[in-house]
């Protein structure tokens, strides 16, 4: 099995020792084979505890049984083979399945070697990797329905990578970041200039965060205390939509009806965009799309960001900013209609509470109906419509706050 995965554990190297440094102090046979004593033992073998392997640093690979292994590929006296194997027996060996493997992009271990080429599958949560291109493709098209594709041809991303057991049927490879690793610009300049770009997105980003918590703080702690998951705790949903007509909202997002013709454009040109975004990724940096597609701030991903395999995501992420862009248009389509009053509108967003309070209570002082209120009633059916009309977006211009040229922007598109 060839798949990358593991506990993620601080993995401190156990101060390897380069074999090839020592060849001058390594006595060896005619035919290469290391002889090795009981005195010199530790110059070849090195024991990871946070792994529980033993990895002989000349072959660089971690061992199943030391006493095999010292006999069939090293010269050594039987005397020293049987010490050594006492010396060593109070370790705790993990079996080869049993072994964790360090977190994505770890240091390397000397003691493995250097690290080989390999693939990584950029199926989400699939972590698949192997060294062979071949076997790659056919686990692409066998596990996930994969087909190569003219704006597609990988589905994998190069990588580097090691394993401890070099055994048919027990490698189990995982990715480490090797020291000037290239990607596939290879370009130092634009390298340097990405993290320079990087470094200050992500103080932009700290300092945002910080303005955010500062003013989540004064929140009214009693705002919204149903629906208090832990993702809408952190982006603040409960305090935001606090007081506000869900079904209303609902109606302001809708995508468009059918005479609504500007807003379907405006859908299409949305389709077009994201579509046009995705393909470009392809011509980015490969360094850029991982730290594009990494959650956390200070790492980068192990996978750069690509085209989603199932075009039906694609379709319902497309969909989401399509009805945000319904939501932003049909506000200044409202204030439009308003004759472009904004005064109206925030007066409109300043009563929201009390004419909401008042639906609640639902009802007259007087007592019981008359033939009077129904005539009452009839007569201003049409400016209770459309007095019905402006509720439903009443709740979407309270909340929606425009921001610099938003407003003018929208305007433009409208």
């Amino acid at each position: 099995m060839e798949r990358c995965g593991g506990a993620p554990l601080d993995t401190r190297r156990v101060g390897p020792i380069t074999i090839a440094g020592e060849a001058s102090a390594i006595r060896r046979t005619r035919n290469g084979r290391s002889i090795i004593t009981a005195d010199t033992a530790d110059r070849f073998l090195q024991y990871i505890p946070e792994y529980k392997v033993l990895i002989c640093k000349e072959h660089c690979y971690a061992l199943r049984n030391l006493d095999l292994h010292l006999r069939d590929s090293h010269t050594i006296a039987a005397g020293d083979r049987r010490a050594i194997v006492r010396g060593y027996a109070a370790l705790s060996l993990a079996k080869p399945a049993e072994v964790l493997l360090p977190p994505p992009l770890s240091p390397p271990f000397e003691a493995l070697g250097q690290p080989v080429d390999a693939v990584l599958c950029n199926e989400e949560e699939c972590g698949f990797i192997s060294i062979n291109r071949t076997k790659m493709r056919m686990h692409c098209n066998k596990e996930h329905g994969w087909r190569s594709k003219e704006n597609q041809r990988e589905h994998w991303t190069s990588t580097k990578v090691q394993t401890f057991f070099s055994s048919s049927g027990l490698q189990r490879y995982f990715t480490v970041l090797v020291s000037g690793e290239s990607s596939s610009d290879s370009n130092p300049s634009a390298t340097e200039e990405i993290r320079v770009k990087v470094k200050a997105l992500l103080s932009e980003w700290e300092n945002t965060q910080q303005k955010h918590e500062k003013e989540m703080q004064k929140v009214d702690a009693e705002v919204a205390k149903t629906d208090r998951t832990g993702w809408f705790n952190r982006t603040g949903w409960p305090e935001h939509l606090a007081r506000s007509n869900r079904k209303y909202l609902a109606h302001a997002i809708r995508l468009p009806d059918k005479d609504e013709w500007k807003l379907q454009r405006a859908v299409r040109v949305v389709d077009v965009l994201i579509e046009r975004s995705v393909a470009g990724l392809s011509t980015l940096a490969h360094e850029t799309r991982r730290w594009l597609r990494s959650a956390k701030r200070g790492e980068v991903d192990q996978r750069p960001m690509a085209r989603l395999q199932n075009p039906e995501s694609q379709a319902r992420y497309a969909g989401y900013w399509k009805q945000f862009m319904c939501y932003c248009l049909r506000l200044i389509a409202a204030e439009e209609e308003a004759g472009g009053h904004e005064g109206e509108m925030d007066n409109e967003r300043s009563d929201v509470d009390e004419s909401d309070e008042g639906d609640e209570d639902g009802g007259s002082d007087g007592e019981g109906g008359s033939d009077e209120d129904d005539k009452s009633d009839e007569s201003v059916r049409g400016d209770d419509e459309e007095e019905g009309k402006k509720k439903l977006l009443r709740d979407a211009r309270r909340l929606f706050i425009w921001q610099g040229e938003q407003k003018e922007l929208a305007r433009k598109l409208w």
